[in-house]
């Protein structure tokens, strides 16, 4: 019976022989292997052969890792010698990848913090708002984000599938402390907050906060304000000049990529000692909040909750819904009444995205166009290492190296310009990104768009170039092929079509932005400025204008 040796041990002799006499030892080997076979068996001649192969391995192994770098930090060499021969092309081709990769970066960080909003929340993704669509007579239908207060222990006891609520009702007001006073916007709201949402607590008991009637949970910025460096528990506060409340705890500030915004938490029991009242199903001006179970379809869950407020009072006219969380911020808009906090728009994010791309489409374009059009000079680079033993993989992965060594030279210069340009970003985008704490995705998403780069910005020239027969370049024939020229031109009209688009889209997004800007609103706008005040100083306003008039 005729036997084979095994094909991965062979690959692996194969390569192990690289440097030595390859045939000798393979017809060695598969000779002996043949004689084991026939004197012993096939198992005994395969446990020999494996062992040969183990016996060599470290070698292979060893050979492999020290050429590969010697290999790689050759490519690496070359590729700068490259860059500093073609100094006029290596400054366009950086300077154009640069600012594509600028403003990838400056547009991905904008993607990734509006797609942030509310993920932070470790419950996140069963956390969902309950809303109502107020039905009217005329067949319309509005949409309103406040419902009851007693809505939300409602769902809780007669639905098992929601396992927690938490109420919010916002309130601004004013907080004295060692003459100190500040306007803050308070919410009132239930325990269970701390249970369904992932706000850290740096000072107080997480486990026994809002339960004490009279208390008062501070951010970190306003217990700066407030106590400076001091420990804040303990202390006390007053509130509209009337209402001691005791701090029992310090959250940290709220991230801004947060739907829920405020200064103070205090219990939702103060609502009713201040006279209004509670378990009111007539008075929808409470958010509600609700916690699914793990696996739960919210979408199954509003089938049966849509008539609670209907049954609880007469003639309602209102369906009551679960809305995802994690979708208010994006997927909302103006949809709801009563709303709160600014909203962003998942179109947006679509748009810049696709802007995104096509800025670091336009700089790879370039790239390709300028290594293309230097085929020519580097034709006989690629015939000699042909003739000299290299094969066209070394080519090929020469010419990456070079376009992803370019690449992350874009990137350092690219980051530099993000530092610079960030404040000014944050300025038009409202946003407040810092540079230092960008999150680790990012990171890896920009080392992912440096590699992405330059596999894409070298493939054609890789290609091209190493396809160049040594004999054709001596004979001049590269120079006459049409295709290099036919697939620059194709780049360069895709280039010049995106970059006309993007500029007209440019000049009516500005004429637009210059048009609201300029309009007349029938009142002179200039040195007027919106202040928003407190039901305190609204009964005193005549005194307050006198005052600001005396200046």
């Amino acid at each position: 019976m005729k036997t084979r040796l095994p094909r991965i041990g062979t690959y692996i002799l194969e390569k192990a022989a690289y440097y030595k006499n390859r045939d000798y030892i393979l017809g060695d080997t598969e000779e002996t292997h043949k004689n084991i076979s026939k004197s012993e068996n096939t198992f005994k001649a395969n446990l020999w052969f494996w062992s040969e192969v183990i016996y060599c391995l470290p070698g292979f192994l060893r050979n492999n890792i020290y050429w590969g770098i010697i290999m790689f930090s050759n490519y690496i060499k070359i590729a700068f010698r490259n860059l500093v021969k073609n100094k006029g092309l290596s400054f366009i081709n950086i300077t154009g990848l640069s600012i594509g990769i600028a403003c990838c970066i400056l547009i991905l960080l904008y993607v990734v913090d509006e797609t942030g909003y509310d993920k932070f929340h470790e419950n996140g993704e069963n956390i969902y708002r309950a809303v109502k669509d107020h039905h009217f007579s005329g067949g319309e239908d509005l949409p309103v984000a406040v419902t009851p207060d007693p809505l939300g222990p409602a769902l809780v006891a007669e639905y098992p599938e929601i396992i927690n609520s938490t109420r919010f009702k916002y309130w601004r007001r004013t907080i004295k402390h060692d003459e100190k006073l500040f306007s803050e916007l308070f919410v009132y709201s239930d325990p269970s907050l701390f249970e369904m949402f992932t706000f850290p607590v740096v000072m107080g008991d997480r486990e026994n906060l809002l339960t004490e009637p009279n208390s008062v949970i501070l951010s970190e910025k306003l217990s700066d304000k407030l106590f400076g460096t001091q420990n804040p528990i303990g202390k006390t506060i007053l509130v509209d000049k009337e209402l001691s409340l005791k701090v029992t705890g310090v959250f940290k500030d709220i991230p801004k990529n947060s739907h829920l915004q405020f200064d103070a938490i205090v219990p939702f029991q103060l609502l009713e000692a201040g006279g209004l009242k509670l378990n009111n199903w007539q008075m929808s001006t409470y958010y509600t909040y609700v916690q699914l179970k793990d696996g739960i379809d919210y979408k199954e869950v509003n089938k049966k909750i849509g008539d609670i407020i209907e049954r609880n009072r007469k003639n309602a006219n209102m369906t009551v819904y679960l809305h995802p969380m994690l979708d208010i911020h994006l997927y909302t808009g103006d949809k709801f009444a009563a709303d709160i906090g600014g909203h962003g728009d998942i179109e947006y994010v679509k748009i810049f995205t696709i802007v995104a791309f096509f800025i670091l489409f336009i700089g790879c374009v370039n790239f390709m166009n300028l290594s293309t059009a230097r085929s020519v000079k580097r034709a006989k680079e690629v015939s000699l290492r042909k003739v000299v033993g290299g094969v066209r993989t070394q080519i090929i992965t020469q010419f990456f190296v070079e376009s992803i060594t370019l690449t992350f030279i874009s990137i350092f210069i690219a980051s530099a310009m993000v530092y610079l340009l960030l404040p000014e970003f944050n300025a038009l985008s409202g946003k407040e990104i810092s540079f230092w704490n960008i999150d680790s995705k990012i990171l890896f998403g920009v080392l992912i768009i440096g590699i992405i780069t330059g596999v894409i910005s070298g493939s054609y020239p890789a290609l091209f170039l190493s396809s160049f027969a040594p004999a054709s370049v001596l004979k001049g024939e590269v120079t006459k092929g049409s295709f290099g020229s036919v697939f620059r031109k194709l780049l360069v009209v895709a280039q010049f079509s995106i970059s006309v688009i993007l500029i007209i889209g440019t000049i009516v997004v500005f004429n637009q932005l210059n048009f609201i800007h300029n309009k007349d609103l029938g009142f002179q706008k200039e040195n007027i400025v919106s202040v928003s005040v407190d039901e305190n100083i609204k009964s005193k306003i005549d005194v307050v204008k006198r005052e600001l008039q005396n200046n």
